[in-house]
């Protein structure tokens, strides 16, 4: 599916972006743009299962920070036939009309935040560093 929207979005000289949330963070966390379509003699080595989910987009992170889903409560999107709820009520990789990706991309754009994910991710890694120096681990030679 995002192979055919990049493939289409290159013909019509126009743009497709991607918004990022993580379950149970109540935030979004950032906004991508595709910058290829899909190369399937790639894989990224870290998060894939061999042969099962090969091939890569190469991506262009345009924001990378929280925006609590509150700040975009006013976005409404559809979720079934004739009912629409706040955006952050989508599935993963459902589409967006454009009047409300724009919307979503400016609230994303203009909310001032405190932190990202980023930060997290510096939080938990010297945190397990300093587990790491209080508990050395312990090797067992047989």
């Amino acid at each position: 599916m995002l192979n055919d929207r990049y493939n289409t979005a290159a013909e019509r000289n126009s743009d497709v972006f991607l918004f990022f949330a993580c379950d149970n963070s109540r935030n979004f966390l950032g906004v991508s743009k595709l910058q290829s379509g899909l190369e399937k003699e790639k894989a990224f080595p870290l998060w894939t299962r061999e042969n099962k989910t090969p091939g890569l987009f190469q991506l262009e992170w345009l924001f990378i920070k929280d925006v609590p889903y509150y700040a975009c409560k006013d976005i409404l999107v559809p979720i079934k036939e004739e009912i629409s709820k706040p955006v952050h009520f989508m599935k993963n990789t459902q589409e967006m009309q454009f009047n409300e990706g724009k919307k979503l991309f400016e609230k994303i754009e203009n909310y001032s935040n405190s932190n990202t994910i980023l930060e997290h991710f510096e939080y938990y890694d010297t945190r397990q560093a300093n587990y790491e120096r209080m508990f050395p681990l312990i090797s067992v030679n047989k």
